[in-house]
């Protein structure tokens, strides 16, 4: 939820909108941040971020971000990639946990 809620939630954004993309099945609204654009730099100046949204509902269908952070004074990579598939799946079955 942080990650992209509060890290990556900004690359959700009108201005970042790359393309209406078929992706994992499902019709997405593909969004693309990297340094060259408008405001990316904010992301990181080696950071890459693209991140398929259904157009219908909402979810995250697949994200792709890599680039560095600054640790310590030195630059460490990072990758990270999630695909979502399945959707609608009645054997994808997430019940909230109990207090």
């Amino acid at each position: 939820q942080n990650l992209f809620g509060q890290d990556l939630g900004g690359a959700v954004d009108p201005s970042f909108l790359a393309a209406e993309e078929e992706k994992n099945g499902v019709t997405t609204l593909h969004y693309h941040v990297d340094a060259n654009s408008p405001g990316g730099a904010a992301f990181g100046a080696d950071t890459v971020v693209d991140i398929w949204v259904a157009k219908d509902g909402g979810y995250i269908v697949s994200a792709v971000v890599a680039g560095s952070r600054t640790t310590a004074g030195t630059a460490v990579p990072f990758a990270i990639s999630m695909d979502f598939s399945h959707f609608d799946d009645p054997a994808n079955v997430v019940e909230a946990p109990t207090p």
